[in-house]
C-alpha cells in the first residue's frame, strides 16, 4: 500500500549536464508524481525530456552523475538498493536468447534470481507469468532470432515483462514497453499491463510505463 514518488518538500530533482547552470528538474515540489497501488501510471514527453532517466533513477539503475533528490515507497525513503529490491524494470531493449523456448527461458531465470526457492515453487511462478502473459500457446516455441523464427515482437515483449514478475515486484517500471509493435501487438501488450495492473489492485502492485 501507499505511494511511489517524489517525497519531501524538494521532490525529485535531476541534475544534466556537468556544471550546475546547466542542471535541470525533471520532477519537482510543484510538479510530484505518487503512483498508487493497482493502477498503470504512464509518464509522457517529448523526445529527449528525460523520461528514461527518470525511470533509471526509479529503478535504482542510476546514483550520482548530478541526480539529487528522495523517491519515497509508502511514504518512507527508499535507498538505491531498497528500489532494486522492490522494483522490475523491463527496459527498452532486451536481449533474449533465441534458440531458448519460453519455459526454458523463464525456469532458467527464476534459477538465478530465485536459488533459494524449491524448484517446485520456481516451475508454479514460471507457469503462473505464463498464463498471467497469456504465453500459454507459445510456451514451448523457441524464441526466436534473427537467425531463428519464432515468436513475434509483441511476444517477446511479454516474455521479458513475465521474466521480472517472476520474483513478484511490488512496482513494474517499463520503459517504451510498445515501441516498434505494430497496432496489433502493441495493442495486447497494453491489454497485458491494464490487467495485470487490476491484478495488482488485489496484491498491491504497482505499474509504471512511458511512452513518447
Amino acid at each position: 500500500s501507499g505511494q511511489v514518488g517524489g517525497g519531501g518538500g524538494g521532490g525529485m530533482g535531476m541534475g544534466m549536464g556537468r556544471s550546475r547552470s546547466r542542471a535541470r528538474s525533471i520532477l519537482t515540489s510543484s510538479n510530484p508524481s505518487y503512483g498508487k497501488s493497482g493502477c498503470l501510471m504512464a509518464v509522457m514527453g517529448p523526445s529527449g525530456a528525460g523520461k528514461t532517466t527518470l525511470l533509471d533513477v526509479l529503478a535504482g539503475q542510476r546514483r550520482g552523475n548530478g541526480v539529487s533528490g528522495e523517491v519515497r515507497i509508502n511514504g518512507k525513503l527508499a535507498t538505491p538498493t531498497q528500489l532494486r529490491d522492490s522494483c522490475a524494470y523491463v527496459q527498452q531493449s532486451v536481449i533474449l536468447p533465441g534458440a531458448s523456448t519460453v519455459t526454458e527461458f523463464l525456469s532458467f531465470h527464476a534459477a538465478l534470481r530465485l536459488p533459494h526457492l524449491p524448484q517446485s515453487v520456481r516451475d508454479r511462478r514460471v507457469k503462473g507469468v505464463i498464463t498471467l502473459l497469456g504465453l500459454d500457446r507459445v510456451q514451448d516455441s523457441l524464441i526466436g532470432d534473427e537467425f531463428v523464427r519464432g515468436l513475434s515482437g509483441g511476444e517477446k515483449r511479454r516474455v521479458s515483462i513475465a521474466a521480472e514478475l517472476i520474483a513478484r515486484p511490488s512496482l513494474l517500471i517499463l520503459d517504451e514497453p510498445t515501441t516498434g509493435l505494430d497496432a496489433s501487438n502493441a495493442a495486447r501488450v497494453a491489454a497485458a499491463l491494464a490487467a495485470l495492473s487490476k491484478g495488482g489492485a488485489r496484491r498491491r502492485r504497482r505499474v509504471r510505463g512511458v511512452e513518447e
